[in-house]
């Protein structure tokens, strides 16, 4: 699953964004990786765990096991 984080960057500390650039050319990553990278550093050196959540079993299901009940609703008698 891909997600996106969009950031405000103060105008104050926009040198940031200028090295993200540098660093990606430099090094031909993207910066997304760059950044995420960072904050994985950034976890383990604050000694933090990214939670994990176990939701207990989940059945499988299908796509339209979501409409179901609204097609049973609106089926003509």
């Amino acid at each position: 699953m891909e997600m996106q984080l969009n950031v405000y960057v103060p105008r104050s500390r926009a040198n940031i964004l200028a090295e993200l650039d540098r660093m990606s050319q430099e090094t031909g990553r993207q910066k997304n990786d760059i950044v995420i990278e960072a904050l994985e550093r950034y976890f383990k050196t604050h000694h933090r765990e990214l939670p994990t959540f176990h939701l207990g079993e989940v059945k499988p299901w299908k796509r339209g096991d979501l409409y179901e009940d609204r097609l049973k609703r609106q089926a003509p008698r």
